[in-house]
């Protein structure tokens, strides 16, 4: 049998040299041993020795006519790259990380090319909840690749049929990095952030989207405030202004510099309304010691263990609720001497990304050995 060769095929460009979510990780993965062969995707500055690296061509302006007259066939770059891959190996694992549109241009690429029983697809999926057209999509897919247990129950309650392997890894971030400060370290944090040493500090990071939940937050925050101006609240992420008393907007940080401000931190605001697949910002803020506050939605409940790591907002799309759960975490918080009390039940290496690099490369080498177990291919 001729020898099983792993592809990612990804349309950010590996390493990334930007500032990203499950890109942190692959850059982890790509500096070490791991079992990736060719990663296809856009050209990166950042050269490596292994895995090949495959540029997807410049967009011609034949692209761009077949793009205008359907969208679909932006992936048509990524495909050229593939079949560079596929001239080269005869067998293939292919694994599409999360990007929903690409993962049906592949399929519709491998099943026009007759190419399925040499393609064994990997679908990482960064989601909570079942996808959409999953039917037609899950008799295609060889395996698809979860972030938590929980995501799992839901996907097989929701399914009627689920006609692939599962395989479970949930993300993880560097345990060196993102980790928790003595008191007087977090002053001179402060300090050296111009941030006061006196006023409660809060923070909130994500993307500028209506899920994300500032606006519920913001409306939070202007209650609270009127009655306690010792708190300030700081928005990252965010290309806009924001006119609310106690908040200050501090744009776009990367990561290498925002777990100095998680360290000097009180707490963390994480009020998704949307099913978060696996909210990397709240696991890097309770790793780095920040009182956590966050919705129950999705993953949250996991990665906070039900409460027992922080509070859970159980109606997070109601403010009252955020009024009440904030201010009992303040008080909770000034009566412990300004000390996390569900630190010490935080394991240390949780959600370790040396971990997560484990697992990853465990998952690409039981799936070598079930690509000859395609007995439905």
């Amino acid at each position: 049998m001729n020898t099983v060769k792993t592809v990612l095929i990804s349309t950010a460009s590996l390493p990334h040299d930007g500032v990203a979510s499950w890109t942190t990780e692959l850059n982890y993965l790509l500096k070490r041993e791991n079992e990736l062969d060719y990663v296809v995707g856009p050209h990166s500055n950042i050269k490596i020795d292994k895995p090949i690296q495959i540029s997807i061509n410049e967009i011609s302006f034949l692209d761009k006519v077949k793009r205008k007259f359907n969208y679909k066939n932006r992936f048509n770059p990524y495909l050229r790259g593939l079949k560079k891959v596929l001239k080269l190996e005869d067998k293939i694992i292919l694994q599409v990380k999360d990007n929903y549109g690409l993962l049906k241009a592949v399929l519709a690429f491998v099943k026009k090319s007759q190419l399925r029983k040499r393609v064994y697809i990997q679908y990482h999926y960064h989601s909570f909840m079942p996808f959409s057209d999953e039917a037609f999509l899950l008799e295609q897919i060889d395996e698809l690749v979860l972030l938590t247990e929980e995501s799992y129950q839901k996907i097989k309650k929701e399914t009627n049929t689920l006609p692939i392997r599962i395989s479970i890894n949930n993300d993880g971030v560097d345990s060196n990095l993102f980790k928790p400060v003595d008191k007087k370290k977090k002053q001179g944090l402060r300090k050296s952030l111009s941030l006061s040493s006196e006023k409660l500090i809060f923070i909130w990071t994500s993307q500028d989207r209506k899920k994300k939940g500032l606006d519920v937050i913001l409306e939070t925050w202007e209650r609270i405030y009127s009655e306690n101006q010792n708190i300030e609240l700081l928005v990252f992420g965010l290309n806009k202004n924001i006119d609310v008393n106690g908040v200050k907007n501090m744009g776009q940080v990367p990561n290498s510099s925002l777990v100095n401000y998680y360290q000097s931190s009180d707490f963390f605001l994480f009020p998704t309304l949307c099913q978060e697949g696996f909210g990397l910002s709240l696991v890097e803020a309770l790793k780095s010691g920040s009182y956590c506050i966050a919705a129950d939605n999705g993953s949250t409940p996991y990665i906070l263990n039900n409460g027992q790591y922080g509070k859970l907002v159980d109606r997070p799309n109601m403010v009252n609720d955020w009024v009440r759960v904030i201010k009992s975490s303040i008080l909770e918080y000034e009566a412990n001497d300004r000390e996390n009390i569900f630190l010490e039940r935080l394991p240390k290496n949780i959600y370790d990304m040396s971990d997560w690099c484990f697992r990853y490369n465990e998952i690409i080498k039981s799936a070598k050995k079930s690509f000859k177990h395609r007995y439905y291919i």
